[in-house]
């Protein structure tokens, strides 16, 4: 039985601080932060359960919040139904948006059961600033990291065409 299945199956156990904070601490968002700032970054998330199919994000939704994937799998795709990924634990899901703060630019739905921690703009900037600091650094490492995938799938299909 794989891990996620069997938090699934510990009921509300799965929800005690300590299990939310490895998932936090294994995340990409806590890369560098010691555990005195995750128990703070803690303190400032939400936590949302998502079935599987559920729509998580919508292209025309708000962009005041990112949500870091705790367990569980989703798929990320185009307005035009395009899938561009599919991401695990420990990923961050609306990061684009929730940096520059205009409309999204995919839809996220849940291929599995999920748990996800919600990071919401106005959290985020009640958090102490080395906390912040980081969190900015982590958030656009990832947006880097997405974008050199994108651009290596554009270049491969721009490929095939010529």
């Amino acid at each position: 039985m794989g891990v996620e299945r069997a938090i699934l199956r510990l009921g509300t156990m799965y929800r005690t601080n300590d299990v939310r904070r490895g998932f936090i601490a294994a995340s990409r968002i806590a890369n560098q932060l010691t555990r005195s700032q995750i128990d703070t970054l803690l303190k400032h998330l939400d936590f949302e359960k998502h079935e599987r199919g559920e729509l998580m994000l919508d292209a025309e939704g708000p962009s005041d919040h990112l949500l870091i994937l705790l367990f569980g799998q989703v798929e990320v795709r185009t307005c035009r139904d395009d899938l561009i990924y599919v991401l695990g634990p420990g990923e961050m899901i609306g990061e684009v948006g929730f940096l520059d703060g205009k409309r999204r630019s995919a839809v996220v739905t849940a291929m599995a059961d999920c748990e996800t921690a919600v990071l919401s703009k106005a959290s985020f900037d009640r958090l102490p600033m080395p906390i912040t600091r980081m969190l900015y650094k982590n958030i656009a490492t990832q947006v880097c990291a997405k974008l050199r995938i994108t651009t290596d799938i554009l270049d491969a299909t721009l490929s095939m065409i010529a």
